[in-house]
């Protein structure tokens, strides 16, 4: 069973943390196809059966709050977005507009509200109320067809990072308006992330490949990606350093912190995990994981990470993840 995307479910039923994950029996139409949604119990990894509409299917997940209710939004091939309630699986409203499959969902927040991101094929990234499903704005990327989505704090508010076409292109949720251009990756898709430490509001990218057309096109070497991944600085647009050590795409990376020190993890299909110190270049723990590892987060004090023949939970211990200050 190949799962391919995971998200948290922050919701407790009988003190149980869970997880929603994407799975598809059938790897070679991952990409093709949605993938059934599932459940998971975050401490035995066991299905948590659902009394509702049970159940359902996606391309990728996140969680939105609603009011006072927490969600679980997916994206869809039909260039729909479902949003779902967790413990049943019951539909509670569709948000329809996009042209083109939903490759990314994501909350972010807009003048203090939190809204829901959808990236599509169409071109578009386009915010929504979950609370009522209203269409909020629309953000035309013309060209850039987004192959990722996340949202980033800045400290005065939060602003989306999207990627396509070998460049980060960062949007002000409040308006329609393209903030600022990152490249620096030579592949076309990028998994990416947003990162705190101390002051400090960050963004991680993570190459995963070189799209044939630009090899084709002769733009670059078809052994031109070269799977770092890298730390920028949103809002001047630096790029603040470059970590080296997978040798193959990095098709996922998150952040999280244990003892009051943060750290960045990656999943690649090189069949590890790695965990990073944000501060430095210096890679902090490799975990080798046997399979190709699709996507990773973190939650209930563990690693999720989502493989090409199920889910595995990786427990940390602080002295694992110890770096130099």
């Amino acid at each position: 069973m190949h799962i391919g995307e995971i998200a948290t479910c922050p919701i407790s039923l009988g003190g149980r943390i869970t997880i929603a994950v994407i799975a598809n029996p059938d790897l070679s139409s991952y990409y093709e196809d949605d993938g059934i949604v599932l459940l998971l119990d975050s401490r035995t990894g066991e299905e948590i059966d659902v009394q509702g509409s049970g159940r359902w299917t996606a391309s990728n997940l996140c969680t939105v709050t609603a009011g006072d209710t927490i969600l679980l939004a997916g994206g869809c091939k039909d260039g729909t977005v479902e949003l779902r309630e967790p413990w049943t699986g019951d539909q509670v409203r569709v948000l329809r507009g996009h042209r083109g499959q939903i490759v990314k969902v994501c909350q972010v927040e807009a003048n203090g509200s939190p809204l829901l991101a959808s990236a599509s094929l169409d071109g578009t990234i386009r915010l929504w109320d979950p609370a009522n499903g209203d269409h909020i704005r629309t953000f035309q990327a013309d060209d850039h067809r987004p192959g990722s989505l996340c949202a980033i704090g800045t400290g005065a508010g939060s602003m989306l990072a999207s990627f396509s076409g070998r460049e980060i292109r960062l949007w002000d949720p409040a308006n329609d308006r393209n903030m600022r251009t990152l490249e620096g990756h030579s592949g076309d898709f990028c998994a990416l992330c947003a990162v705190k430490d101390d002051d400090l509001f960050l963004l991680a990218s993570g190459e995963t490949e070189v799209d044939q057309v630009y090899i084709n096109r002769g733009d670059v070497d078809e052994d031109a990606a070269d799977y770092t991944i890298r730390l920028w600085n949103p809002a001047s647009g630096e790029q603040v350093r470059i970590f080296e050590g997978h040798s193959a795409p990095v098709n996922s990376i998150c952040s999280f912190s244990i003892r009051n020190r943060y750290l960045l993890a990656s999943a690649s299909d090189d069949k590890t995990v790695r965990l990073w110190n944000p501060m430095s270049r210096a890679p902090v723990l490799t975990i080798p994981v046997h399979y190709s590892a699709k996507s990773i987060m973190w939650g209930n004090d563990s690693l999720f990470v989502g493989l090409d023949n199920g889910a595995l939970a990786i427990k940390l211990e602080p002295s694992q993840c110890s770096y130099s200050a």
